[in-house]
């Protein structure tokens, strides 16, 4: 069975065009916000990842208009490493939403190192999973179609 992880692909739009939000794990891992489901949260991902957001970032849900229509997934699987030196295999599915904001102040948390926006050529450098950067060119793909400069 996969689990899933629910996040929203937060961008603004500035003068110099639009900048999306990526956070800074560790080493090259920059990433959208996302997260598993707390209990009580099963069946309800924009709850979730509503709640990822303001976690890791400080942006609240009010603040934060979704696109219709843009809902966009990617499989990913790993290993975690289990007490006793095993190591269990975990598949996922991202799951990702796409929503504007006017912030553009990032309260980061302390599961990240550092946050920041970027333009699009800059955050597709910076995602180092292949799968977050498919889904940042189906959100570029998506602003341009509303006549957003990207």
């Amino acid at each position: 069975m996969r689990e899933r992880t629910i996040g929203i692909v937060v961008y603004r739009s500035t003068p110099q065009g639009v900048r999306f939000l990526l956070l800074h794990t560790a080493g090259p891992y920059w990433i959208f916000p996302k997260g598993r489901p707390n209990l009580g949260e099963a069946g309800d991902e924009l709850t979730t990842a509503f709640r990822e957001v303001q976690e890791e970032s400080g942006i609240r849900r009010a603040q934060i208009r979704l696109v219709d229509g843009f809902c966009e997934t990617y499989d990913y699987d790993f290993d975690v490493h289990t007490p006793g030196g095993g190591s269990r295999h975990v598949k996922n599915t991202a799951v990702f939403y796409l929503g504007e904001t006017n912030e553009s102040k990032i309260l980061v948390s302390s599961e990240h190192l550092s946050g920041n926006w970027f333009d699009a050529p800059t955050a597709h450098r910076k995602l180092f999973y292949p799968g977050g950067r498919g889904i940042l060119a189906k959100a570029v793909a998506t602003l341009k179609q509303r006549g957003l400069v990207v």
